[in-house]
């Protein structure tokens, strides 16, 4: 039914309170009738009866809401509104008024009035005009108090500490690893100081005042520490700019609060609160991450941070009672049963026996589930403090007044931060127990405990797009691979995910195979769908990667794996987030074990091996590799799998605030030398597509997706911990955007040089002109010339034809790549062979002879070496098992240069004499005298300019008849008269045994080895380092 004019009994019924509502509700609607009345509106009048209507425009509808400036009148309208839809059901409904208690907006009518306004104008244009100055002819106080303001209005340090930090500031001090310099601030947060080292990229106006002002500055250091030291310094400047003493700001709150009024209309909100510090703290990457980040080689300050991190320090010598331990070991073990009947407990053990007993059945003290470990730990905080301090037989016989004195001093005792922070959630927890079950009255955590006093420490940490590349290539032809390619693929996924997507390892291991949502039929579907269709024919990899398939993976808990919190269940979109050759790894790995489990069911895990008889892949399996491949990428020891998550948040947050703020171009200030880095952010338009659905997105949008990805309750949460890129984004956005600049003849004089002229040697691709301008006057200055800037080597480089190493890493990639072929051929799946850098001639001829030497014996009376009875097919020789390949790399090297300089004919033949005659159990090599001579003398030589000492090389004798003979007729072969030999007993007594055995060792190089590991290191090595060489040059020498 639709009504073009509503008649009384219809405005009655709309109009009118229903039965049981409250009274005030008559009030408002009564109200809303009138200015629905008094609107002017077309929708409000046909609502009141003062009008027919057969169209209702939304733009009226939410005109009509804008009129109403209470919620409550809002939602009345709302209920009208859907009242009146029953007798025309075309009217639009109003929109939900949701009432918020928070602090207005930012750009709020009361801060800007006009008066704000025009006195924010004021210190603006005087600002400007005090840089226009001769600076020789203003007195220091004025050149400093320049200095300040530019620093805040300019050089985005709107903050109290953050000036004092400048102050500090020595020009010395200047890094300039990326294409600016930039500063460390070194800032406190509530109240523990240099808690936060901020990275601060300063402006070009900033840098030449810095420069120009060091000496004042330098001097005036303990007038500005005073009270209103520096704010007498900038209402100079301001005085020289022309603001008279009444419009001179009265505190520095003042001043950034009129610097505000300009900026909030230019920038986002976000990158106001991060410059005023205001709400949350964002920690900064740390100095030698960066480092690490632009490609610096050189060491990291482990001193500094073997002080934060609370793992090196090891816990103080405690009293741990025996009852205790065996109760932390049942919680772990999840041992520990309901209690039916609780009882007064008697003694500690019973009373901590039934708090950990509440915990593992029930809820935390925030409500949400404990996992068995974070309960073990708790107890055993807690219960070793309780039985070393309490002097009593039960903690129920402290008065609750003198529970807070014990906890202090069980606070107390600990001897750093992170430990305090752990025992005081531990008491938390305990404290609730004895809450809840015997009416104790509750605690402030904040006041009692400390909980949210100090700052936790954020191990700011990550890795860029080169590193997570090559860390993938590692995985893929490291010593992970040798073991099993599958090993590798599935390490493989776990940092895909780890990085991509922000999984936490436990999340990432224990997913199951139903929680991959793949764009795929099963086999029997493919099968049915090709018998109806025989003329279908399948997509290829690159049309499917063309058509943008959705993908998915369910984050959610099971039987075998409880997540951290309540939000941490969550749905991530693969085809938006990861790369097109990620995505494919992920399906071939899905594709296997549906194959395998088609064939025999074993597991519902997505990352388990069959042959390995395990449910899933251990973390004891794949975390020390990923370890050993981050930290060999990075050249840092501290790197974690953990540090993959804070990569994740701070590249994706990264990624969507520059594409939505228009700054991806620019980003090549910082990351211009790093291609890769550079690639993935300018392809944003998937993310685009996915998560804006407008080109003029909400910045603050940005940190709810990075909230929603990593599973936070809170973007908050992301904000404090894991997104480290709020310094580059205010450096793109405010610093270095040329549209805030002051002209460049103005900078190029305060800063006291000549304007560049000639044109650019060497042009940045993708930056504007004026950027590139700008960083020519920046250069220029003498203490910020490029000569001083930060030599770098790119981790990520090439390894050099000549370079140490070059034979081992040829060595790796060919096992790598011998190991997936025999994966390849023993299990009769299709392996991904992209990543091999040989060409497909090379790779032929390295297999066939990889496969000649697989059929070579084990020993004389053995067959093949590779004869496994479980039919394991192997190609790869067996390297040493006592030092590692690193024991080879220096003797690999100098076999190498042999085979590349004019000896490599001789070399090579010598390397096909030692496959046809070693064995694998035993790599002396017999030569026979009459025909050997030739062979025997080009070994030793090998062996000579390899570097083995005289030492090594055992010669032995299997002649019993006439010994004698037999050595002086080998001394005069070798031409060396007082040759020793070993005898040994022969192989066979019924012939003439006047042959020569040779045997040499391998001597381990460095000094983390002893004498004894040094000799373990002998035929093994050698035929490993002889056979892989063999494979590489066979038929190229």
């Amino acid at each position: 039914m639709t009504i073009s004019t509503l008649s009384e009994e219809m405005l009655s019924a709309i109009w009118s309170p229903e039965k049981y509502d409250p009274e005030w509700k008559s009030e408002f609607l009564q109200t809303l009738k009138e200015r629905c009345r008094d609107s002017n509106n077309v929708i409000g009048e046909w609502l009141c009866g003062k009008r027919s209507l057969r169209n209702f425009p939304v733009e009226k509808m939410r005109e009509l809401e804008n009129q109403l400036e209470s919620s409550t009148l809002r939602n009345a309208l709302r209920d009208v509104t859907s009242r009146a839809r029953r007798f025309n059901p075309s009217l639009p409904l109003a929109h939900i008024a949701i009432d918020t208690r928070r602090p207005a907006n930012p750009i709020n009518p009361d801060l800007y009035t006009a008066e704000n306004i025009s006195a924010s104008r004021d210190v603006i244009d005087s600002l400007e005009r005090a840089l226009r100055h001769d600076l020789e002819q203003l007195t220091p106080h004025c050149r400093v108090g320049l200095l300040l303001l530019s620093a805040a209005y300019y050089g985005a340090l709107m903050d109290i500490p953050q000036l004092n930090a400048l102050t500090q500031l020595d020009v010395g001090q200047i890094i300039w690893v990326s294409g600016i310099p930039e500063f460390r601030l070194k800032l406190s947060i509530r109240g523990q100081s240099e808690a936060e080292s901020r990275q601060w990229f300063p402006d070009p106006m900033t840098l030449a005042l810095l420069s120009r002002c060091a000496p004042d500055l330098s001097e005036l250091r303990p007038y500005l520490s005073k009270r209103d030291g520096k704010l007498h310094c900038i209402q100079a400047a301001l005085a020289v700019g022309g603001v008279d003493n009444q419009s001179q700001p009265a505190s520095l709150s003042r001043l950034f609060e009129l610097l505000r009024i300009k900026r909030q209309t230019q920038l986002p909100q976000l990158l106001i609160n991060y410059t005023t510090r205001y709400g949350y703290v964002t920690h900064s990457v740390l100095a030698d991450s960066w480092l690490h980040l632009q490609g610096d080689r050189s060491s990291s300050n482990h001193e500094q941070k073997s002080k934060r991190k609370k793992h090196r320090l090891g816990r103080p010598e405690q009293r741990v009672p025996g009852w205790l331990t065996t109760l932390c070991r049942q919680v772990r073990r999840g041992r520990v049963s309901v209690l039916e009947v609780e009882q007064v407990p008697t003694t500690l053990e019973e009373l901590i026996t039934g708090w950990a007993s509440f915990l593992l059945h029930g809820r935390s003290f925030y409500g949400n589930p404990l996992q068995s470990k974070t309960v073990a730990n708790y107890v055993r905080d807690v219960g070793i403090g309780l039985d070393n301090l309490l002097s009593v037989g039960s903690i129920l016989d402290v008065p609750p007044d003198a529970l807070e004195e014990l906890y202090e001093t069980l606070l107390e005792v600990q001897p750093t931060a992170p430990m305090r922070r752990n025992l005081a959630k531990g008491l938390l927890e305990f404290h609730g127990y004895l809450q809840n079950s015997f009416s104790y009255p509750p605690i402030s955590p904040y006041a009692a405990l400390g909980i949210g006093k100090t700052p936790q420490f954020v191990d700011a940490q990550i890795i860029n797009e080169e590193q997570y590349r090559q860390v993938l290539r590692d995985l893929a032809t490291g010593p992970l691979s040798h073991r099993s390619p599958r090993i590798a693929m599935v390490a493989q996924a776990v940092v895909i995910f780890g990085y991509r997507l922000g999984l936490r390892r436990n999340e990432s291991l224990k997913l199951l195979r139903r929680d991959l949502q793949l764009p795929t039929l099963s086999a029997a579907r493919a099968a049915a769908l090709r018998r109806r269709h025989p003329n279908l024919k399948p997509l290829s990899a690159e049309q499917r990667t063309a058509l943008n398939l959705p993908a998915a993976l369910h984050i959610r808990p099971h039987s075998q794996r409880a997540l951290k919190t309540r939000n941490s269940t969550r749905t991530l979109p693969l085809h938006v987030l990861l790369e097109p050759d990620e995505l494919q790894l992920i399906e071939r790995l899905a594709r296997l074990r549906d194959d395998e489990e088609e064939k025999s069911p074993y597991s519902e895990f997505l990352f388990c091996i069959p042959e390995l008889q395990t449910r899933w892949v251990s973390e004891s399996t794949l975390l020390p590799a990923i370890h050993a491949s981050l930290r060999r990428v990075t050249r840092c020891s501290d790197m974690h799998y953990h540090h993959l998550r804070h990569s994740a948040a701070t590249w994706l947050t990264f990624k969507l605030a520059a594409t939505a703020l228009g700054a991806c171009e620019n980003a090549r200030l910082l990351f211009g030398e790093q291609s890769q880095t550079m690639a993935w952010l300018l392809d944003a338009e998937r993310l685009n597509n996915a998560f804006f659905h407008s080109r003029k997105a909400a910045t603050r949008r940005v940190i709810h997706i990075t909230s929603a990805v990593l599973g936070h309750a809170s973007p908050k949460t992301s904000l404090l911990h894991y997104v480290h890129c709020m310094s580059w984004l205010s450096a793109l956005c405010w610093q270095w955007e040329p549209k805030f600049w002051p002209p460049g003849h103005v900078i190029a004089k305060i800063a006291g040089v000549s304007l560049p002229s000639k044109p650019e040697d060497l042009a940045a691709p993708g930056l504007p002109a004026e950027i590139r301008h700008m960083r020519r006057i920046i250069g220029r200055i003498g203490v910020y010339k490029r000569s001083k800037r930060r030599k770098v080597s790119y981790p990520m480089s090439p390894i050099e034809s000549n370079g140490e190493g070059r034979a081992l890493t040829r060595m790796n990639d060919i096992s790598s790549m011998l190991a997936y072929q025999a994966y390849a051929e023993a299990s009769g799946q299709s392996v991904n062979m992209d990543w091999v850098e040989f060409s497909d001639a090379d790779r032929s001829a390295m297999l066939e002879r990889a496969r000649y030497i697989r059929q070579l014996g084990k020993h004389r009376l053995s067959g093949s070496a590779t004869c496994d009875p479980n039919g394991k097919v192997e190609l790869v020789p067996r390297p040493p098992r006592h030092g590692g390949l690193a024991g080879v790399a220096a003797y690999a090297d100098r076999l190498y240069r042999l085979l590349d300089g004019r000896y490599k004919a001789k070399t090579n033949r010598v390397l096909d004499d030692f496959v046809e005659r070693c064995w694998a159990s035993d790599t002396t090599l017999r030569f026979h005298s009459g025909q050997d001579e030739q062979s025997v003398r080009e070994y030793l030589w090998v062996l000579s300019e390899l570097r083995i000492p005289s030492a090594d090389i055992e010669f032995i004798i299997y002649d019993e008849r006439t010994p004698k003979r037999t050595k002086s007729l080998w001394r005069k072969v070798l031409r060396k008269p007082r040759l020793k030999f070993i005898e040994q007993v022969p192989e066979n007594r019924l012939v003439e045994n006047m042959h020569l055995g040779i045997r040499a060792r391998l001597r381990l190089t460095g000094a983390g080895f002893t004498d004894q590991e040094r000799n373990h290191h002998s035929g093994a090595a050698l035929r490993y380092l002889f056979l892989m060489t063999s494979i590489d040059w066979h038929f190229r020498a």
